[in-house]
């Protein structure tokens, strides 16, 4: 199964269980805002009793229905609306209703009041809500990232058994070429025995590798939920082009988009809102309150019920207050909300300090890792001139096995260097990715979050 590193990605948002997981706690999030959102709209309970008793031979049978409604304002008000209906009949006798009709409300003025204070649920849950959005970016960000590693991983492994297999056959050959020189009279026949030894040498090489190439593989497979008998070949090209980064711009998009920096404005956004509600506590308790009421009775619940219209509402209006004296309890949790707020604050500024050292360093490694790959793939270059060389001496008799064998080693390790300066400058361009936030916007993933 030929696989492409954006083929990778793909299945990894599909398939991930992480991923899944990360989207069914948005159903979770999302619905808590709903209900936040919904603290304003009026809400309805309908009670209802119906009841048949018999007691000492006497029958008696009553119904009761009880709507009751009630409202919260953007103010902190509470408005509650009650309409009680009742109605008793005992076996021989008429129906006896009542119906009642109740209105009430309560403004508090002081504590509990104002639209800010009214108005703090919905701000909390709305920034709750972002910090969820912001947690599912990062989230899946940094499996997107470590399914990148992993395929990445698999190539390095994949490459070094290629490494790993070339070195064996160049050692099966120079003992093919020793050979022939003996026969010629031209090499003791002892220098084979350093051929063999780098031939083992080499097979040991090939069979680590392989087992490596098959834990990355099997790392992979768990990455993107697929069988993990699944054989997948990466087919992608291990291009590095030089990247030049500006760090002012690097720092400016870090603190523009890193999920984590961004979750601690809206802590310290949450943690200003607390100390508002905490400071309002330590308000007297000034209300203003009223209620309006209708009372009928009749024969039965339609009875009862149409003759409220003919009544005059009773009514009640005034104020009530309470004054705390000596509970040092409201001052501790406005001293608790002040405290907590510059820690806050103090987290944020040393979140901001970090992630542009963060930055800092990593363009700086990434300049270094430039460089670095620049230096490995000349010198693999030069390695492989030189083994050339020396195999030439070799067949002229200039040259010894030995000279030649330790000659292959170093192609060898000169290969296995410039492939993981590669993959270290394609992690680092990736980690970067991740450091400031960019890595959904890099691979073009949007994210599904309705």
């Amino acid at each position: 199964m030929p696989l492409t590193l954006p083929e990778a990605v793909f299945l990894a948002l599909r398939n991930n269980r992480g991923i899944h997981s990360q989207y069914l706690q948005r159903v979770v999030d999302k619905f808590a805002l709903r209900v936040a959102e919904d603290i304003y709209t009026p809400k309805l309970t309908v009670g209802d009793d119906i009841l048949q008793t018999r007691n000492a031979g006497a029958s008696s049978s009553s119904l009761a229905l009880s709507p009751t409604g009630t409202l919260t304002t953007v103010t902190g008000a509470n408005f509650s609306f009650g309409f009680a209906n009742a109605q008793t009949r005992a076996d021989g006798s008429a129906p006896n209703g009542s119906s009642n009709i109740s209105i009430s409300f309560d403004q508090p003025l002081l504590a509990g009041g104002g639209l800010d204070v009214g108005t703090a649920p919905l701000r909390q849950a709305r920034i709750a809500e972002q910090n969820a959005q912001l947690t599912l970016r990062n989230n899946i960000a940094a499996i997107v990232s470590s399914v990148i590693l992993a395929y990445r991983q698999l190539v390095l492994a994949e490459q070094q058994a290629r490494i790993a297999e070339t070195a064996l056959k160049r050692a099966r050959d120079l003992r093919e070429v020793n050979r022939l020189l003996i026969d010629a009279g031209r090499l003791a026949r002892v220098e084979l025995a350093q051929s063999d030894e780098a031939i083992a040498q080499a097979e040991l090489h090939v069979t680590s590798s392989r087992n490596s190439n098959n834990s990355a593989r099997l790392t992979l497979l768990t990455l993107l939920s697929l069988d993990l008998s699944t054989d997948v070949r990466p087919t992608e090209k291990l291009a590095a082009p030089s990247v030049s980064i500006d760090l002012k711009r690097a720092i400016a998009i870090a603190f523009a988009n890193q999920p984590g920096y961004l979750q601690q404005a809206l802590q310290q956004e949450t943690a200003r809102i607390n100390l508002m509600l905490a400071k309002n506590q330590r308000l007297w308790n000034v209300s203003l309150v009223g209620g309006s009421g209708l009372q009928n009775r009749g024969s039965g619940i339609p009875d009862s019920a149409s003759g409220l219209v003919s009544r005059r509402p009773d009514y009640q209006i005034g104020l009530q207050f309470s004054v705390p004296v000596n509970d040092l309890t409201r001052q501790q949790a406005e001293v608790n909300a002040t405290i907590g707020l510059r820690q806050i604050e103090l987290a944020r500024e040393q979140a901001a300090a970090t992630l542009e050292q963060q930055v800092t360093d990593a363009v700086a490694s990434l300049a270094a890792q430039t460089t670095e790959l620049e230096q490995a793939r000349r010198a693999r270059a030069l390695s492989a001139v030189k083994l050339e060389i020396e195999l030439t001496r070799l067949r002229a008799g200039r040259s010894s096995n030995f000279q030649v064998v330790s000659f292959q080693n170093d192609v060898q390790q000169a290969e296995n260097a410039e492939l993981s300066a590669t993959i270290s400058y394609l992690n680092a361009l990736t980690a970067m990715d991740q450091l400031l936030g960019t890595t959904l916007k890099t691979w073009k993933i949007e994210l599904n979050d309705q």
